[in-house]
């Protein structure tokens, strides 16, 4: 069912949300996101933790993910790693080209095989922060769209520039996600833009991307 609405709409980047409690869809999960990647999508996968069972079922499904999110508490029981930067590392390893580890107010880092990036939060009055993870993964698909020209493209045709933008509207957009009631209440673009427009310049100067 997945494959044949993929192979009708030949989606430019195919978002796996809700991974670890979707049955079926997590054990086909390696099969699917490798015929997707076939047929030239980019792949982003975007766990929650499991109910009443490992991540074992994931770890196959990395070899054929180009973008990974998931939140810090999630990457510790992932990886065992619980120092934020091993564990983003250790999602590389595992197959992830771009790992993203988002740790609420305390921002985000990222990391592909050559950079790593830290990011400090944007400054949101926070009353509801359901949703958050699923905003900034939204946030970062529209960033990397707009890269890409909303044109089929490879991962590691992305450059440095181009990351940090997608992760700056993705962040955005969970800041703004995090300030009314609800998951998507204010998931705007007017309100992702304001945020940008008000905090982006600041907050894009304070990103350290190092190599590795």
């Amino acid at each position: 069912f997945i494959l044949s609405i993929v192979n009708r709409e030949k989606p430019l980047i195919f978002y796996a949300g809700g991974v670890g409690l979707l049955g079926g869809v997590d054990e086909d999960l390696p099969d699917i996101l490798r015929k997707v990647k076939d047929l030239g999508a980019l792949t982003f996968v975007d766990p929650v933790t499991p109910y009443m069972r490992g991540w074992g079922f994931l770890k196959p499904a990395m070899a054929w993910t180009d973008i990974f999110h998931c939140n810090i508490d999630e990457a510790k029981q992932i990886t065992g790693e619980n120092e934020p930067q091993k564990a983003c590392e250790r999602l590389v390893e595992m197959g992830a080209k771009i790992a993203i580890v988002s740790m609420g107010d305390k921002g985000l880092i990222a990391r592909t095989g050559e950079a790593l990036f830290s990011m400090p939060a944007f400054k949101v009055p926070v009353v509801d922060p359901t949703g958050a993870g699923d905003a900034l993964c939204a946030g970062v698909i529209i960033g990397l769209l707009q890269k890409m020209n909303f044109r089929r493209c490879n991962i590691v045709d992305l450059s440095i520039d181009d990351i940090v933008d997608a992760l700056l509207i993705g962040e955005a957009a969970g800041a703004a996600c995090v300030t009314a009631v609800g998951t998507t209440t204010a998931v705007t673009e007017e309100n992702v833009k304001k945020i940008l427009r008000e905090q982006g310049e600041q907050l894009r100067g304070s990103i350290k991307v190092s190599s590795v």
